[in-house]
């Protein structure tokens, strides 16, 4: 829903001259320009704002994305009993990124009635982008035969998963790591037509600086139940896909890990619920 054509600089000479808004930031972004990696751009991603400094009794907080003179409003919520989140996730789908250029996302928080606008983060959107060296893909560890996690996945789905990252001969130390989890409601990691089948509650992003043991043998990366797998019952799936980065370039993208997700006991209940 388009927002007006009033400028964007128009709309905020009014604002308390005190900050509130702190800068938004986008799960796997990472790139100083905002370069917004190709994995990404395929599955979605989370915008986060952390709870403003001073909350009134009726705060409001609104976020946009601009892109091609258009500003187009993404969440609009009331928060009227003065109760805010620590954090705000606000889903950014594949089918908002599907249009190469630049783009700026920001929010407005109204508070004790005036309002302030954050920083606008700069993106940067292309699917043309090279995906560097393609990596080993990462491994889920438990699964059944047929790459499921089920009621019978021992250690419990509820104490997380592990995901098994391999050797990284391309990596330096220092190198950054960012290992994204999406889930979806198809069993194939399909995000169905325009992001339909995306489970936005259901990512994770794990990001560390590589070392020497980690590059030279691999490691494991703890998963836990929340937020990533929890909501994740019946044909539904998680797919996984790392990055390493050098200075803000990408040295390479994995392939796309997969499991499937099966909580459904036969008579129709689930289990971890």
């Amino acid at each position: 829903m388009s927002v007006g054509t009033q400028p964007i600089e128009d709309k905020f000479s009014s604002t308390v001259d005190e900050t509130l808004a702190a800068e938004i930031t986008v799960d796997g972004v990472i790139d100083p320009d905002g370069l917004i990696p190709l994995p990404i751009l395929i599955s979605g991603t989370l915008a986060r704002i952390q709870r403003w400094a001073e909350t009134s009794f009726d705060d409001h907080l609104e976020v946009f994305w601009f892109q091609d003179g258009k500003e187009d409003l993404l969440f609009d919520e009331q928060y009227p009993t003065g109760i805010v989140p620590l954090e705000i996730e606000v889903p950014i789908s594949a089918s908002r990124m599907a249009i190469d250029g630049s783009a700026l996302l920001y929010y407005i928080v109204t508070a004790f009635g005036m309002p302030d606008r954050s920083p606008r983060k700069p993106l940067i959107i292309d699917h043309t982008q090279g995906p560097g060296e393609e990596l080993a893909k990462a491994i889920f560890i438990n699964l059944t035969p047929y790459g499921y996690y089920n009621c019978a996945t021992r250690p419990e789905l509820t104490s997380g998963i592990v995901i098994e990252i391999p050797t990284q001969p391309l990596a330096r130390p220092n190198d950054k790591f960012s290992l994204h989890l999406q889930g979806y409601r198809s069993l194939n990691g399909s995000p169905g037509q325009d992001g339909e089948d995306i489970v936005s509650e259901a990512v994770d992003t794990f990001v560390r600086n590589l070392d020497d043991q980690e590059i030279a043998d691999g490691f494991s990366q703890h998963v836990p139940f929340k937020p990533c797998i929890e909501p994740l019952i019946d044909n539904d799936s998680i797919v996984a896909i790392y990055t390493i980065t050098r200075g803000g370039r990408r040295i390479g993208t994995s392939y796309p890990a997969l499991a499937k997700i099966d909580r459904v006991i036969p008579g129709g209940a689930s289990c971890y619920v």
